[in-house]
């Protein structure tokens, strides 16, 4: 791998992938990290073949903490270097906290949070000047969710995480942008709906392409930006959020999410 190297957390598929691709234009040497070996290969293939690059795959369940603290070190003993880290892997479930399956439930925490930021600590062990990080967030961050609280929490976190680091990281030059979309038009509802036959039409028309997402939050990205949200009525959404009673904002949350 004689070109910088990128890091992708779920890039096998979804908005991943589509990041994946973009690094893959800008000929970067990519490593792909996820739990399903189908979807890392296939994506694996499609980019050596359509943008001649450097591709590794590393097959992980990044919900075993074992697994997450043992790919930098792996990584180091072959003499790699990671320049670019993308925190993209996550899930949520639908549903009231106490009718979810409790396991499930710490499994959305050590995904979306534990993964997330013991992968970043490594990453930073080894990071040079100049280094980058994007971490993909979510409007779920703005406000707390009823009918999806774990989800909704731990995405507060990765963007209160996010930016408080790339205040730390300024001195040595690293940044750290965090993507915040709306509903993306990819399989997280088909794992986040336990059981849902269709996501809602309120939903589906405010989905948005991952192609349209990966690229916003690659701009934001490039520019070092601290927070991206994709698209005008995201952006519009974020500030409505801000300005009303947090009781409606619950209210209307909750509304949603028993409607997805």
């Amino acid at each position: 791998m004689n070109n910088p190297i990128v890091l992708i957390t779920g890039g096998g598929s979804g908005l991943g992938f589509e990041i994946a691709k973009l690094f893959a234009l800008d000929n970067y040497s990519l490593i792909l990290v996820g739990r399903n070996v189908e979807n890392l290969e296939s994506a694996q293939k499609e980019l050596k073949q359509k943008y001649q690059v450097d591709v590794e795959i590393i097959s992980a369940d990044l919900t075993d903490y074992q697994a997450v603290s043992s790919i930098f070190p792996r990584l180091k003993e072959r003499g790699i270097q990671v320049d670019i880290l993308v925190n993209n892997a996550g899930f949520g479930l639908l549903g009231d906290f106490i009718n979810l399956d409790g396991n499930q439930q710490l499994e959305i925490i050590d995904l979306n949070i534990r993964a997330l930021t013991s992968i970043t600590y490594h990453f930073l062990q080894q990071a040079s000047v100049g280094a980058k990080i994007l971490n993909i967030s979510s409007m779920a961050a703005f406000q707390p969710g009823p009918g999806m609280s774990v989800y909704y929490a731990t995405k507060a976190f990765v963007s209160s995480f996010s930016e408080a680091l790339s205040e730390e990281l300024v001195k040595q030059k690293i940044t750290v942008t965090s993507v915040c979309p709306g509903p993306i038009d990819t399989n997280f509802w088909k794992v986040s709906r336990s059981g849902r036959e269709k996501v809602a039409d309120t939903t589906a028309f405010a989905s948005l392409k991952p192609s349209f997402v990966a690229k916003s939050a690659y701009r934001g990205f490039e520019k070092g930006r601290r927070v991206v949200v994709p698209g005008v009525l995201n952006k519009l959404l974020v500030l409505i959020v801000k300005i009303i009673p947090r009781s409606l904002v619950l209210k209307a949350v909750r509304h949603l999410n028993s409607r997805i």
